[in-house]
């Protein structure tokens, strides 16, 4: 099966780029990148992740794939937008009652900044009520400031963190460490008693192989809900035997 992983939009300059998009969106690095390329993610929480990649290539004026925020309160979002380097667009192609407002970020690549009311009931379901901001029709998290990164380009929790399903805390730590929007609990701050082992496996680039577990609490099941990488490739070490969740447990931290 294939997904979505990432968002690739080429910019003449990746820092500047960064500068924007971290303010823009509340996203951090996923890991440390360089002058030619880095990958951008969620703070917290899941979300489509964002590649900025640096190129030569003139920017489209009437681009076939464009990013499409939505926002709750367009005007303020796209007054905020303009003040951290966004242009308005003087757009050719608005229908007569057009619900988006297209703007272009530092280097020129045209975004469009819509209402909640495009949204698909697909795309609502998908986003399980959450508020804010979305990709294309990838959820995004709310805006936030983004924690401080460590010099990996990981980003560590200092406030107490909580994974809860079925009514159950199934972790609870200080000492999480978060990528891609996930924390990792160290495997001693999860309840041993709720896991269960799993066959599946899937394969990340850069982080290595993962194994799964499944959630059993009060005799409700939640397959595969916990990931764990018994040994990571070199960048990401520092979660190597640490727990993640998804599939409906709460994060609270």
């Amino acid at each position: 099966m294939l997904t979505i992983g990432t968002i690739v939009l080429g910019v003449n300059d990746v820092a500047t780029a960064t500068s924007f998009w971290h303010a823009a969106l509340g996203y951090v690095p996923r890991e440390q990148g360089d002058e030619t390329w880095v990958t951008l993610a969620p703070a917290s929480g899941p979300g489509a992740q964002l590649s900025l990649m640096r190129s030569g290539t003139p920017v489209q004026e009437h681009p076939r794939i464009h990013l499409d925020l939505y926002a709750d309160d367009q005007s303020a979002e796209v007054e905020r937008l303009v003040s951290l380097g966004a242009q308005r667009v003087d757009w050719d192609l608005y229908p007569e009652d057009p619900d988006f407002i297209v703007l272009a970020d530092p280097d020129g690549n045209r975004f469009w900044s819509s209402t909640r009311a495009r949204g698909s009931t697909a795309v609502e379901r998908f986003l399980q009520g959450r508020p804010g901001t979305f990709l294309s029709a990838m959820p995004l998290v709310s805006l936030r400031p983004a924690p401080p990164l460590n010099a990996a380009g990981l980003t560590e929790g200092n406030l107490m963190a909580r994974a809860i399903w079925n009514g159950k805390v199934i972790a609870e730590s200080t000492d999480t460490v978060v990528v891609e929007g996930n924390h990792y609990f160290p495997r001693d701050a999860v309840n041993a008693d709720y896991l269960r082992d799993s066959d599946l496996y899937s394969i990340c680039p850069w982080k290595g192989k993962a194994s799964y577990h499944t959630l059993e609490v009060d005799g409700k099941l939640n397959v595969d809900a916990a990931w764990y990488y018994p040994a990571t490739k070199p960048r990401a070490k520092q979660i190597e035997d640490r727990i993640a969740f998804w599939r409906g447990v709460t994060i609270e931290a």
